[in-house]
């Protein structure tokens, strides 16, 4: 899908040099995907203790420990 978006391009500029990207849009690619991990676990971690499965936080932490 194309979009047109303004970007910052010092900091595209940056994003491709961190992350080896060869391309404006690989580099954005990269950036999505990592956002999109990190606000999943985000959410996963603010989930703990407000969702019943039938584990409490003790019962994750001995499943933890016996790795």
């Amino acid at each position: 899908m194309k979009t047109l978006i303004d970007l910052d391009e010092k900091l595209l500029q940056q994003a491709m040099k961190l992350g080896n990207a060869r391309t404006k849009r690989e580099a954005v690619l990269e950036a999505l995907r990592a956002y999109v991990g990190m606000k999943s676990r985000q959410r996963l971690r603010n989930m703990i203790g407000h969702t019943r499965f039938g584990m409490t936080q003790k019962d994750l932490e001995k499943l933890r420990a016996m790795d």
